[in-house]
């Protein structure tokens, strides 16, 4: 039986997260007798009984503070590797998972039949759109599940699982970005050295976009409250975003820097003026 170490961070949405422990609960159980499964879940400093409901399941619970989500799954993929585990499965709290994901992973894994990732595409309740997934770098459109194995350049870390070949070689996510950008750039990591990305066979489960909602492009919220968010980890990072631009030069090229940089600043000066 191989084992799986399933890895995700959190902060103060107790109910998602309890929903998202809830239904990759009910995934596991279906592949429970070809898998075993330990979680790995860093808790970055909720306050709202998100720590409590954490307890009540038999995970390893690492507890951070002010690590946003790209340094907390370094704290937690951090742990998970000490285990030598034969797979890591990178998941977000948001998603609600379809009761097979688990088992379409696994045998979109075996389809290719050779060391690779596999990304778990999700699609939105209201009205079935892919939300999150894998995409090609050429068109920056998530590929939709067809049923077949296809391939992709960036994968988002929503559902992002991967064997112990790869950790063993390329590591675990660079935990010097700020809060995203992390998976893009393990995603061109594993390109640069020769590892396929492939889209599951389907779909594994609901997840909506991130809404504008308390982020620097909420209108509803002061000119100060959107510069300091601006300014935030969550905002538009600008060390992160030149980092990401420069570290993957190589795939990105300077329209990638200078698309970034345009990027920033049209949305600070809408910030600052707004």
């Amino acid at each position: 039986m191989q084992s799986v170490a399933i890895v995700f961070t959190c902060f103060n949405r107790k109910e998602i997260t309890k929903r998202c422990l809830e239904t990759i609960g009910l995934a596991m159980e279906k592949v429970r007798d070809r898998y075993s499964f330990s979680i790995y879940v860093c808790d970055d400093g909720s306050t709202d009984g998100t720590s409590e409901i954490l307890r009540e399941y038999n995970i390893t619970v690492l507890h951070g503070g002010g690590l946003y989500w790209n340094k907390g799954m370094y704290m937690a993929m951090e742990e998970a590797i000490k285990h030598k585990h034969d797979f890591y499965l990178m998941i977000n709290d948001d998603v609600d998972f379809y009761t097979d994901s688990l088992d379409i992973a696994f045998k979109s894994y075996e389809m290719a039949q050779k060391h690779c990732a596999i990304v778990g595409a999700t699609k939105s309740k209201k009205n079935g759109v892919t939300t999150y997934g894998g995409q090609l770098l050429r068109t920056r459109k998530f590929i939709d599940p067809n049923g077949k194995l296809q391939k992709c350049d960036l994968a988002n870390w929503n559902f992002f699982l991967i064997d112990r070949d790869i950790i063993t070689k390329l590591g675990i996510i660079d935990p010097n970005y700020d809060h995203s950008y992390g998976d893009y750039d393990y995603s061109l990591l594993m390109k640069r050295n020769g590892y396929n990305i492939f889209i599951a066979t389907g779909y594994i489960g609901y997840c909506e976009r991130n809404t504008l909602k308390n982020t620097f492009k909420d209108k509803a919220l002061s000119r100060e409250e959107r510069i300091q968010r601006f300014f935030s980890p969550k905002g538009m990072s600008i060390k992160s975003g030149i980092r990401y631009s420069l570290k993957n030069f190589d795939y990105l090229g300077l329209r990638g820097l200078l698309l970034f940089l345009g990027a920033y600043l049209r949305n600070l000066i809408v910030v600052l003026v707004g």
